[in-house]
């Protein structure tokens, strides 16, 4: 089965079993998805802290950087919805990043602010 063709739209994955005592953490990874290899290696710090979730756009995915925004945000809220939490903390790496910037330009409010990590 090809897994694209099953998830061709933007999702987040869920690198470990999900915690929802603890703050939501969006990881958004370059084009090149590196970056979910990246969270699975710093899992084992982040998940005493952290529920984990990594936003996936698939191959085939040609939309724009506002609807990338704006589905990361709707995949959020989902997230907020099956379980309230107090903190949601996002983070970009590389092309992520500026997914992430454009998500919180738009959506400030949703996420919070660390002083600590700018």
């Amino acid at each position: 089965m090809n897994v694209s063709k099953v998830n061709s739209h933007p999702y987040f994955l869920t690198p470990l079993p999900s915690n929802p005592n603890y703050p939501l953490f969006v990881f958004l990874p370059g084009m090149d998805e590196t970056g979910k290899e990246l969270l699975r290696l710093q899992t084992k710090g982040l998940e005493t802290s952290f529920d984990l979730r990594c936003f996936v756009i698939p191959p085939d995915e040609l939309t724009s950087w506002d609807d990338l925004a704006e589905k990361v945000v709707a995949l959020t809220q989902i997230e907020l919805e099956k379980q309230p939490r107090s903190s949601v903390y996002i983070c970009g790496e590389s092309f992520g990043s500026c997914i992430v910037l454009k998500v919180t330009q738009k959506f400030p409010q949703l996420f919070t602010k660390d002083e600590r990590c700018i």
